[in-house]
């Protein structure tokens, strides 16, 4: 397992895709850009569920985390296994300081389940 776990009201959680044995992602020791990246789901470095090369391409985190050098111009991956499909996220100009951290919200463009024909 490359997570560490912790504990939350007494249960040990580890995160979802490593702790089912579905992922792996990277660990950041190395460098900390690629931190959080999923690398591969059951054992794949890509799907073949999809048409589209794309749309099988296992891209982001698992969402709860992102390197720590983002800004807001960037798009922003997140691999979601229930839909087995990567999606992204955009700045939404909401911006919070919590102890002096600017923390940027990222949300889903109107168009991510929009039909083939707009969705490309």
């Amino acid at each position: 397992m490359i997570c560490r776990s912790f504990q939350v009201d007494s249960i040990a959680y580890d995160t979802f895709l490593v702790s089912s044995g579905l992922g792996d992602n990277t660990h950041g020791i190395e460098r900390i850009d690629p931190a959080g990246t999923i690398e591969r789901f059951n054992h794949l470095t890509s799907l073949s569920i999809w048409s589209d090369q794309y749309a099988n391409m296992i891209n982001g985190t698992d969402g709860t985390m992102w390197h720590p050098n983002a800004t807001k111009d960037e798009r922003t991956y997140a691999f979601i296994p229930d839909i087995c499909r990567s999606i992204y996220l955009t700045f939404n100009e909401t911006q919070r300081n919590v102890a002096d951290i600017d923390l940027y919200r990222y949300t889903l463009p109107h168009t991510i389940f929009s039909n083939s024909t707009e969705n490309r």
